[in-house]
């Protein structure tokens, strides 16, 4: 037996369009009737949550550049999420000479306190010089000098785009 971990990340136009496509799904679509009576025996285990962008970093539209994705996810001590973002928002330039960035999260309903980053590379070793040049950046330092205190948890997943995904 394997299992597999699949990452979905949809954009709605707010919380109406979220619940207008979930309508939409289940009341005229017969195939996905089907689907989500089947879906529950296949699963282990199902998360889902709302995120909203951070103004200082709009999400990058669908490319299709290939490689990988590294979606970096922060647990924050309750009540930290502004100061994050204040010392995310200086240290993020610094980052951006060196990488690919798609977007940026925070999350309003699910596992709250969460903060979400999602970078893209070519390769895997792409990924490795980007951090390692990240370093010597002006500012990344103190951004990760400042921040650390504030994660709880920390998480990084890499992903590889399916063949029907927008970016594969």
């Amino acid at each position: 037996m394997f299992s597999v971990c699949a990452v979905h990340i949809w954009e709605y136009q707010g919380y109406a369009g979220y619940h207008n496509t979930l309508h939409n799904l289940s009341s005229n679509t017969p195939h996905y009737q089907k689907f989500s009576k089947e879906l529950p025996r296949l699963l282990t285990g199902r998360r889902t949550d709302l995120m909203q962008e951070f103004s200082f970093w709009p999400t990058s539209p669908p490319r299709n550049l290939g490689g990988v994705f590294e979606l970096r996810s922060y647990t924050l001590s309750p009540g930290n999420l502004l100061e994050w973002e204040t010392h995310w928002r200086a240290g993020l330039q610094a980052r951006r000479n060196v990488m690919e960035g798609v977007g940026a999260w925070f999350t309003q309903v699910g596992a709250l306190n969460s903060v979400h980053y999602l970078w893209q590379f070519q390769d895997l070793r792409e990924r490795q010089v980007a951090r390692e040049k990240s370093w010597g950046e002006k500012g990344w330092s103190q951004t990760v000098h400042k921040t650390i205190p504030l994660i709880q948890r920390m998480e990084s997943r890499i992903l590889v785009p399916l063949p029907w995904s927008p970016v594969s």
